[in-house]
């Protein structure tokens, strides 16, 4: 479910169907926040039952392999999310200051 999440995701942004909006950053961080702590989960899970199923260490490590890499892609969203943020407030910035400028050369004339 994880790996068709993140797929779906790379094609949505691969041909930029997601518009420039805070709040489907927001979504995806915590999409990915939550499958971290999911793999997490599951990886102590297979770690204590490893003694008890054969196959539960190649759980174990893919699922130890799988938290680090939806880690790193949460830590990469949160980086996107914060120039995002910052982009706009800029451009609110901006035009504020573009129309203090237009403002001022009516008032002067």
């Amino acid at each position: 479910m994880g790996f068709i999440k993140a797929v779906t995701w790379f094609v949505l942004h691969l041909f930029n169907a997601i518009p420039d909006v805070i709040f489907n950053y927001f979504i995806e961080v915590i999409g990915y926040c939550i499958w971290t702590i999911f793999f997490f989960v599951s990886g102590i899970v297979a770690v204590v039952h490893g003694p008890h199923l054969s196959v539960a260490g190649a759980a174990a490590f893919f699922a130890f392999v799988c938290m680090i890499v939806f880690g790193a892609d949460a830590a990469f969203q949160l980086l996107d999310l914060r120039s995002a943020w910052k982009a706009r407030n800029d451009r609110r910035q901006m035009q504020t200051t573009t129309n203090a400028d237009e403002d001022d050369i009516f008032i002067r004339r």
